[in-house]
């Protein structure tokens, strides 16, 4: 993930590099993240419901996914 903010991974890299479960769920909110940073929200909006869909519901990023969509309004 700090490859991702620092512009040294593209987000679908990242997600590609992500091989358990735990690791797609925080590739998928942080991919987000990277996204709505950008004003790129459908994307984002995507990537977060991925990260809700398979999130661990006792991760941070399940529940932060689910803040970050409710505050786009989807």
């Amino acid at each position: 993930m700090i490859q991702l903010y620092l512009g040294g991974r593209s987000p679908a890299e990242v997600l590609s590099l992500a091989s358990k479960s735990e690791e797609q769920c925080e590739a998928e909110f942080y991919s987000g993240e990277w996204h709505l940073l950008r004003g790129m929200r459908a994307t984002a909006a995507t990537h977060l419901r991925a990260a809700a869909d398979i999130c661990p519901k006792d991760f941070f990023e399940y529940r932060a996914a689910l803040a970050e969509l409710q505050r786009l309004n989807l």
